[in-house]
């Protein structure tokens, strides 16, 4: 059960799922897709060539959701084809899927403070948990209705593609942000954005990376 919770697969081991994702700009990354141009991408816990293609394409931010695992070895370990330097802030919202089910008001803090980074940090904003279907449909799921206004329908409708084990779950979370329960996760994400701190910088130049703490 805690291999089940936690994960223990490379990512480039786990199968993409049938997303109808309308953009995944070839992504080599598992599950990858375009959430909202220039703002929001979605996906798994990129290798070391996803991280290198994420450098590549302009990510701006990098938010992690995994509780137990990191991934800032594969971007340490990237090679981009390019040249230039450019450089990508790398945050830390640390979730776990049952959370949903026993601990809904923990999952409001993490949604607020993801929202935070979002709206703070420059873009695009690239988010991702071990395979980019469960604790990453709920943060995105949460983002299209609670910022973009989605209906909760929709935004369920978009997460079930992904085809996550805790989908039910998940769905039940979003169904249950009424407009008082958004309002006060938007009130606590403006309580967040002053005290937002980055985990790590992540910069490459001359074909390599290195990541640089704060």
């Amino acid at each position: 059960m805690f291999a089940l919770l936690c994960g223990g697969f490379p990512s480039s081991s786990m199968p993409a799922a049938p997303t109808g994702c309308a953009s995944d700009l070839r992504s080599p990354i598992p599950n990858f897709c375009v959430v909202t141009p220039n703002v929001m991408w979605r996906g798994a816990k990129p290798a070391r060539d996803g991280a290198a293609w994420l450098m590549q394409r302009g990510v701006r931010t990098i938010v992690n959701l995994e509780l137990l695992h990191d991934d800032r070895r594969a971007f340490g370990e990237a090679r981009p084809t390019s040249a230039g330097r450019h450089e990508a802030g790398y945050f830390r919202v640390a979730d776990w899927e049952p959370n949903a089910v026993i601990a809904p008001a923990l999952l409001d803090d993490h949604v607020a403070h993801f929202l935070a980074v979002v709206d703070k940090q420059p873009k695009p904003v690239y988010v991702h948990c071990r395979s980019g279907q469960n604790r990453t449909g709920v943060m995105v799921a949460a983002y299209r209705v609670i910022v973009e206004g989605l209906s909760r329908d929709a935004a369920i409708a978009e997460m079930r593609r992904y085809q996550g084990i805790w989908f039910k779950a998940d769905s039940a979370y979003i169904r249950s942000l009424s407009s008082e329960r958004r309002e006060e996760i938007r009130r606590k994400a403006a309580a967040w954005r002053p005290k937002l701190k980055r985990d790590s910088r992540i910069i490459c130049e001359k074909g390599k990376c290195r990541v640089s703490k704060g």
